[in-house]
């Protein structure tokens, strides 16, 4: 954030709480989002097959038949090691945004290509490389259903023929609206730089399916911004409520000057609980401080 969206900020914090601000532990507050890559609502990227693992008997690659010439892979019957994986990565194709940092829902849409089109569910793999904390990953920012976050949505073989863009959902396994406790058998899923995204043919029916390229389209725009809500003083602790997400990380930092170059962390960091999160300052020894709420990448 700029320095002086960052002193607008305290600004308006300061004539929000100036009775406060006139205590003996003066305090100001600033609120600004972490320091990540964070696109715009709206902002689309097409995501070609990144790898394919074991695509040896029952499955088949056509070169150059996929979306925008990129490859197909057809796969059919049942093979517990074959996947088609998506890296969320790349430049969006409406605002050249970098694929943000920050945890952003989106709906999903395959390209139809040349081969069959069954009905096969695409999964996260939140953490890409590194999996998905199962049932319940901390960084997914929503309830989930039935025991697990896991997110899952189904790619319909309703479609609308070759060449075509085919909406993915509704369900079965993922968020029907961005609250953190909605149901299940919506449209969206929750996802970040560097996750994956995969079909499987681990089942016990056979499914035949090509897949090509998917397209994403973000449908957050502040959500995962924390925003002050209280500051309150008792005593020697002064409290600050924000807006946050489960799953999300946050640190409280201050300064006593806002010539000082540098922020310093306000003891550790916070885990996100919907609606909010708190943290306190207890008995802080200057007589002013300027305080911001981080979200952490």
């Amino acid at each position: 954030m700029p320095k002086q969206e960052e002193l607008d900020h305290i600004t308006h914090q300061n004539r929000r709480f100036p009775r406060l601000a006139a205590t003996a532990a003066t305090f100001l507050v600033a609120v600004m989002m972490g320091h990540t890559a964070k696109g715009d609502l709206g902002d689309q990227w097409i995501l070609p097959i990144h790898h394919v693992d074991s695509c040896g008997s029952g499955c088949t690659v056509f070169i150059g038949e996929g979306y925008d010439g990129t490859d197909a892979v057809e796969g059919w019957g049942w093979d517990p090691a074959r996947r088609v994986y998506w890296a969320l990565d790349g430049l969006s194709l409406t605002t050249s945004n970098a694929f943000p940092t920050t945890t952003e829902q989106y709906t999903i849409e395959w390209f139809q290509t040349i081969g069959a089109s069954e009905w096969q569910p695409i999964e996260s793999q939140f953490r890409g490389v590194d999996g998905e904390i199962y049932p319940n990953d901390p960084k997914i920012p929503w309830a989930g259903a039935y025991g697990t976050s896991h997110q899952y949505i189904g790619a319909e073989d309703t479609a609308g023929g070759a060449g075509t863009w085919v909406a993915t959902g509704p369900g079965p396994h993922t968020p029907s609206s961005t609250n953190y406790a909605a149901g299940p058998d919506g449209i969206y899923m929750w996802l970040t730089r560097g996750s994956w995204l995969y079909a499987k043919w681990d089942f016990s029916w056979s499914i035949r399916h090509t897949w090509s390229a998917l397209r994403l389209t973000q449908v957050t725009a502040t959500s995962t911004r924390p925003v002050i809500e209280s500051v309150s003083k008792s005593g020697n602790t002064i409290t600050l409520i924000w807006s946050a997400l489960a799953g999300k990380t946050y640190q409280v930092q201050y300064k006593t000057n806002l010539t000082q170059t540098d922020w310093i962390n306000l003891g550790g960091t916070t885990p996100g609980t919907y609606p909010t999160a708190t943290a306190s300052d207890v008995n802080p020894p200057d007589s002013r401080r300027f305080y911001r709420v981080e979200l952490l990448p």
